[in-house]
């Protein structure tokens, strides 16, 4: 059912009582809700238009979008008060107002309750009639609604609707300003920048939130204030430049820019020192516009720098430290530009290529800066390649940018690795990176791992070459003692000897190289070998050579093999004056040095210290790189056919290595060759450890008393021919394959074994040192006598046998094995103690 709206007309007598009515209306607007404004204009103009009215209730309602069928109670005036609040939302559904968004003026005379009878609010108050218009503001015309309700029926309707009209102007406008201020404080409380509004004689109107934050103030603290206190006249520094004066209304006075007054003519921004609540101040820039029609009011945006100020500082500080890595680190950058011009370079990539720094200066392109370093020399196209393809190759490689390392190598030697990869930004990055160090690092290391498999190849078949030779030798030393043999068969057996002989000297060469061959390491005073090699090489080297000794009179001490150290000497030597046919001049220098971290960044597994370095120089042919490379490796010569073993340098290798020292070779074409050998100090004195040498005594090979030994060798042609051996020495024999059937040969017997003679390197899972171990936990009173054609277990100086132990290197002579079975049967030294002395 629609509300009755039509309008019956009044009678002369109501006539006049609305008139005088709407003029008490007028006047009580014009006086007393004039100075009125916000909730307090809303609540009084309720309260007088009730009272005009004469009805129930009045309300002021104000719509809101989120609900459109829930306003805002702004104002409840009723006729009788209750004590309780009025709600702050009332539902509209099923009221007049129900559709709030689609209703204008809405009068209804009489039978509201019967019209509307689903509204708890109008049927539970017995109300009658109903009069509404709305409240409206330029950007929303159904803002609200002002509503007067009776419980009489309405007697002059055309009074009511005057009335709702005159009092909704007023209201309407007040709604419009607060809805209007209430966005612009969101507006300004959303503005990054404090924001000051100040009238004519600089007294603060209204500040954001930001400015109350940015001045240390509560909010509406700042209301009131003069401009010139938060930003003082003083610290202003003067206008740089004038611009045009700011449009203000008629009669507005003039003032200083930040002062009680506002200038002629104010400029657009200025740097100033802001000041806080608390005296602190901070560096801002103020930006005054004045405000067209506001009677000489102005806007002041204050924008604090304090934070941009330690952004910038931040900033710098990165991009300082930023520049300072990239001038500091061992790669060369350089930036191009996405048109491939080059913009930046680094300190290290003006070291690797100078014409670079031309290039920065005018930006040359890629194709002009390669064309540059080859001009120059910096850059060297490789052979069979011509100018302008190794121009376009690069800068093809260039513009890929894939990342993939390119290995250029420059006419000075050096190696750069060149990598350009795309830059974030656009353009792209090249690294240059000097790697010649680095490769020269991984030859060195691949060049020692190829020695450690050749050495251990070596070594392997002298080993079994070893074995070999100690049957041969045993059976032409059973030969050679037969009384029978005729003249003609004895110079057999001794040619073969001195063959079988050269063979013996050959493993031993190999086994030096292979760091295997057993030494007799002891304190050795170095001067004293080097002189007696030099005297021993002065009848031997021809009248062409000339040699200069230099052996400083007060050299560390060191622990070697001395026989062995003269041996490397003489090789040295021979290897010298072969490479001078026509004559030269040979040098020998021995002297203390100290190798310091420059040895040890130039050669990765060397440990620095003190060593005896000895320098054997001579003024030959020199050698190759490439020969140089290769000239430790066994049988590599570059000598005529049958003319040398290769074999002399890497058993110099093999034995300053198995020392715990280093060599070094230098060396190239028409100079000459430097080998320096560096052996390390010994800091205390340690027993010497030297075996006499049957061969130099006369003597009768030593026989047995009818003891037992017990040998244990995996060969079986050496096991026969050792056992032939020693029963004709006049020992009781006994014989095993391997450890575990030694052990099972011991328990059978009543009596131990007076000598226990095995290889060290057996097979079954028990090598001859378990053997040893566990024979002499059993049986104390065994001794034990090794053989090895080559041992890892007991080569080098860290490994020390007991007192009743003993080590026969392979091959050995029937003499060799007579005497050390007589040493340890009687307990005699020989001047051999093998046992570490105790701290």
């Amino acid at each position: 059912m629609s509300p009755d709206t039509s309008m019956k007309v009044p009678s002369p007598g109501n006539s006049e009582r609305s008139e005088r009515v709407v003029e008490r209306a007028i006047g009580y607007l014009s006086s007393r809700l004039a100075s009125l404004q916000g909730a307090a204009l809303y609540e009084e103009g309720a309260r007088r238009l009730r009272q005009l009215l004469d009805v129930d209730l009045v309300l002021v309602l104000l719509h809101d979008p989120l609900y459109p069928d829930r306003p805002v109670t702004l104002a409840w005036a009723e006729a009788d008060p209750v004590a309780t609040a009025p709600p702050r939302r009332l539902s509209m559904e099923g009221t007049p107002c129900g559709d709030p968004w689609g209703r204008g003026e809405t009068f209804i005379r009489e039978g509201l309750r019967e019209r509307f009878p689903a509204n708890p609010f109008l049927a539970g108050a017995d109300f009658e009639a109903w009069g509404s218009v709305p409240l409206g503001t330029p950007c929303q015309p159904m803002a609200g609604h002002l509503v007067a309700v009776s419980r009489r029926v309405f007697s002059e309707e055309s009074n009511v609707r005057a009335l709702l009209r005159l009092f909704s102007v007023i209201l309407s406008r007040e709604i419009a300003l607060q809805t209007a201020r209430v966005r612009m404080d969101r507006l300004l409380a959303l503005a990054p920048d404090a924001l000051l509004l100040a009238d004519v004689r600089g007294r603060i109107l209204q500040a954001n939130a930001r400015a109350a934050e940015l001045f240390g103030c509560e909010p509406g603290e700042l209301e009131g204030q003069d401009l010139g206190s938060v930003l003082p006249t003083e610290l202003e520094e003067p206008w740089v430049e004038r611009q045009a004066p700011v449009p203000r209304a008629e009669g507005a006075e003039t003032s200083t820019p930040l002062g009680p007054a506002v200038p002629d003519s104010l400029p657009p921004s200025n740097r100033v020192l802001g000041v806080r609540r608390d005296g602190t101040r901070f560096p801002a820039s103020v930006k005054l516009s004045g405000i067209p029609g506001a009677r000489g009011e102005i806007l002041a945006l204050v924008r604090c720098h304090a934070e941009e100020q330690r952004t910038q500082e931040d900033l710098a500080t990165a991009q300082a430290n930023f520049l300072d890595a990239v001038q500091s680190i061992r790669e060369g950058i350089v930036m191009w530009d996405p048109e491939d011009r080059v913009v930046q370079a680094n300190s290290q990539a003006l070291k690797f290529l100078p014409s670079l720094r031309s290039a920065v200066e005018s930006r040359s392109h890629v194709r002009e800066v390669v064309a540059d370093a080859l001009s120059s020399g910096l850059l060297q196209a490789p052979e069979g390649m011509g100018r302008k393809e190794y121009i376009d190759e690069q800068v093809t490689r260039h513009r890929r940018a894939d990342g993939i390392a390119v290995t250029t190598h420059l006419p000075d030697g050096r190696t750069l690795s060149v990598t350009t990869l795309p830059s974030r930004r656009g353009g792209s990055v090249t690294v240059l990176s000097d790697d010649t160090e680095r490769l020269r690092a991984e030859e060195k290391f691949w060049r020692s791992q190829k020695m450690e498999a050749l050495g251990k190849l070596t070594g392997g078949l002298a080993h079994d070459f070893n074995n070999y030779l100690g049957v041969i030798f045993g059976q032409l030393e059973m030969l050679r003692e037969r009384p029978e043999l005729e003249p003609a068969a004895r110079r057999q057996v001794e040619s073969a000897f001195l063959a079988a002989s050269k063979g013996a000297e050959l493993t031993r060469s190999l086994l030096s190289f292979a760091r295997r061959q057993p030494l007799s390491p002891k304190t050795t005073d170095v001067g004293t070998v080097a002189e007696e090699a030099v005297a021993l090489l002065l009848h031997t080297l021809g009248e062409d050579i000339r040699m200069e000794v230099g052996i400083d009179p007060e050299l560390y001490p060191v622990r070697i093999d001395g026989e062995q150290l003269s041996s490397a000497l003489v090789n040295l030597a021979n290897n010298a004056r072969d490479a001078m046919p026509k004559g030269g001049v040979l040098e020998i220098r021995v002297r203390n040095v100290e190798l310091g971290p420059d040895y040890e960044a130039a050669h990765p597994y060397a440990t620095g210290g003190d060593f005896v370095e000895i320098e054997v120089r001579d003024t030959g042919s020199g050698m190759t790189e490439e020969a140089r490379a290769l000239a430790f490796e066994p049988f590599f010569t570059t000598k005529a056919p049958g003319k040398g073993t290769g074999l002399g340098l890497s058993m110099v290798y093999g034995f300053v290595k198995q020392s715990g020292g280093y060599v070094d070779i230098h060396s190239s074409p028409g100079t000459g060759t430097s080998v320096k050998i560096y052996l390390p100090r010994v800091m205390r004195t340690e027993p010497d450890r030297t075996l006499r040498d049957p061969a130099a005594t006369s003597e009768p090979a030593p026989s047995g008393a009818g003891e037992t030994v017990l040998v244990v060798e995996d060969n079986p042609q050496l096991r026969e021919t050792t056992k032939i051996q020693v029963q004709s020495l006049g020992y009781s024999v006994l014989e095993a394959t391997d450890g575990p059937s030694a052990l099972r040969l011991l328990e059978g017997l009543d009596a131990p074994v007076d000598v226990l003679f095995s290889d060290v390197v057996l097979p079954g899972g028990m090598d001859g040192r378990s053997l040893a171990r566990e024979v002499l936990r059993r049986h104390p009173e065994t001794r034990v006598v090794f053989t090895s054609g080559y041992s890892p277990e007991l080569r080098s100086t860290d490994v020390f046998l007991e007192p009743e132990e003993r080590l026969l290197s392979k091959p050995y002579r029937k003499a060799e094995l007579a005497l050390v079975l007589r040493e340890v049967l009687d307990g005699t030294r020989s001047g051999v103690d093998w046992k570490e002395d105790e701290d």
